[in-house]
């Protein structure tokens, strides 16, 4: 396993659940029947959560909300190049606006994502943005993720 990468940025405030809609529209959204959340879908995919648990692992020290999703969104299917992905988002309860969470997981339940942490100054108008990436995040996955993110703001 590859150690985290970090990336930080300096840009006015933005929600990754919004980026998480507009990653949705940036390629062919696949129709869901019904919305499940992370939780009762990791329950009916034992491999997807055991990848889920071990990819997010270092984060957990300092994240352990993250162990249980916080507060999450439904689960959505995403397809790229003839590649569907399962995406789950969720935040830290009751504080959203620091701390968030996308993980792309693949066919072969492949789980790669990014905890997005924003930090504001004190002048209040200029935010710190550090991706702490987790799993086996290759470029494509990165780019994914960051075209939500660059969409959203």
């Amino acid at each position: 396993m590859r150690p985290s990468l970090h990336a930080t940025f300096c840009h006015t405030t933005s929600h990754l659940l919004f980026a998480t809609l507009s990653l949705l529209t940036m390629g062919q959204a696949v129709a869901d029947e019904a919305q499940t959340y992370p939780d009762a879908y990791m329950k009916s995919h034992p491999q997807t959560q055991q990848a889920f648990q071990h990819a997010t692992k270092p984060l957990l020290n300092q994240h352990k909300w993250v162990a249980n999703y916080g507060t999450a969104s439904p689960v959505g299917k995403y397809e790229q190049d003839g590649l569907i992905y399962t995406v789950i988002t969720g935040c830290k309860p009751h504080d959203c606006s620091s701390e968030q969470y996308i993980a792309l997981v693949d066919i072969h339940s492949n789980v790669r994502g990014a905890l997005i942490r924003e930090r504001q100054r004190a002048s209040g108008t200029l935010t710190t943005t550090t991706f702490d990436w987790f799993g086996d995040v290759d470029d494509s996955a990165r780019t994914l993720i960051l075209k939500a993110y660059s969409a959203a703001q």
